[in-house]
């Protein structure tokens, strides 16, 4: 039993503060994570009460979501490398690695990666909302659902036809009123 003591001691005192910094960097990362997506949430809520039944809050709400799970991936992958460094594991040839897979990756998924900033800039500019009239691609029909990679459409006969965001170039929103422009023709004229 004292052998066991004795291990626990020397392994506290060789990681301890190594340990403790990884468990400080965990806990406060998740903290910040929550804080943030808390802030969001309240200024979502605020909204709604201002503004029922207005589509910022869903697009908050897409924007939370990403935020969240990215800021989660980046914080885990941070901790497993130092965990890996604290035993002793040699990390520089895998981060080496994990540069050139990600590379590779990136090269992939070049669509996926076009769609997603696509999709985060439709959400921000409210080019249109859920349940607005709209034509995609010569496809007309009312917006079901928007994403961050995609757009769903309900078509005039009852199909869903989906969209990649970074594959659309051209939205004719019939839902939206009328610009700013029509007013200014009537006043110049």
């Amino acid at each position: 039993m004292t052998e066991f003591i004795n291990w626990g001691l020397d392994l506290l005192r060789v990681y301890g503060w190594k340990v403790f910094w990884i468990l400080a960097l965990f806990f406060f990362g998740r903290w910040m994570i929550s804080f943030f997506a808390e802030k969001i949430a309240s200024l979502k809520e605020k909204h709604l009460q201002r503004y029922p039944g207005g589509n910022l809050a869903k697009r908050a709400g897409t924007m939370e979501t990403g935020m969240v799970l990215t800021s989660k991936v980046i914080l885990y992958g941070i901790i497993f490398l130092m965990v890996l460094n604290l035993f002793q594991v040699e990390i520089g040839p895998l981060l080496a690695g994990l540069g050139i897979t990600g590379l590779a990756i990136s090269l992939g998924a070049q669509r996926f990666f076009q769609s997603l900033i696509a999709g985060f800039f439709f959400i921000v500019e409210d080019s249109f909302d859920v349940g607005d009239e709209v034509e995609i691609k010569n496809h007309r029909g009312r917006v079901i659902k928007i994403s961050l990679t995609s757009v769903i459409i309900q078509g005039e006969k009852g199909e869903m036809i989906y969209f990649p965001n970074g594959e659309i170039k051209e939205i004719i929103n019939f839902s939206q009123k009328k610009s700013h422009f029509s007013s200014q023709k009537k006043t110049s004229s």
